[in-house]
């Protein structure tokens, strides 16, 4: 998710730094390589001038060891809360391991958004957590509470912005959904 807003903003023109599990890309060049998620990759990343976007892969276990190496953000993005890696760092439940996710919605400026999975509880839970606007995307159909919401529904993408429903376009013409294969 880091390393494709990273490449939708640069595409779109701004100059981007990016800390990930992958290394730190600045304006799309590696400066960095190996996992570099967390306040230590985004360290090097600002060290370079002139940059209008950060972002930042923020993992589980980088919160936990280093915390977020920032105190707010205009967006985050949560995408799942799994099982894996309990017992590490003192999470030994899939609850406490939301807990530690939500740390991002919770920094998330008021002006800001935070986007969540519909379609985990815990992660959809988040949004009472932060005081950013809530952005879910879902596979299923969208809960009426929600404001804002993109889902999937008879093979194509919609937005739903209030009471107001808009067809964004066929998950087939999507290249990252490779012709609809990819969930």
């Amino acid at each position: 998710v880091t390393l494709l807003v990273e490449r939708i903003l640069r595409d779109a023109g701004y100059r981007t730094g990016c800390a990930c599990t992958e290394g730190v890309l600045v304006d799309g060049a590696w400066i960095v390589r190996g996992d570099e998620a967390g306040s230590r990759g985004l360290w090097w990343a600002t060290r370079r001038r002139g940059l209008q976007a950060l972002l930042a892969e923020t993992a589980r276990g980088g919160i936990l060891r280093y915390g977020l190496g920032f105190s707010l953000c205009h967006a985050s993005v949560v995408t799942n809360v799994h099982a894996d890696h309990l017992g590490l760092h003192g999470v030994s439940s899939v609850e406490s391991m939301a807990a530690v996710k939500a740390i991002l919605p919770e920094r998330t400026r008021p002006d800001g958004v935070t986007v969540l999975n519909g379609d985990q509880p815990l992660v959809r839970d988040m949004a009472a957590k932060s005081s950013a606007r809530a952005v879910y995307f879902t596979l299923a159909e969208p809960l009426e509470s929600w404001e804002y919401c993109w889902f999937v529904r008879d093979g194509a993408i919609f937005c739903k912005r209030g009471p107001s429903v808009e067809r964004v376009v066929d998950v087939d013409r999507v290249q990252l959904a490779h012709g609809g294969a990819v969930r």
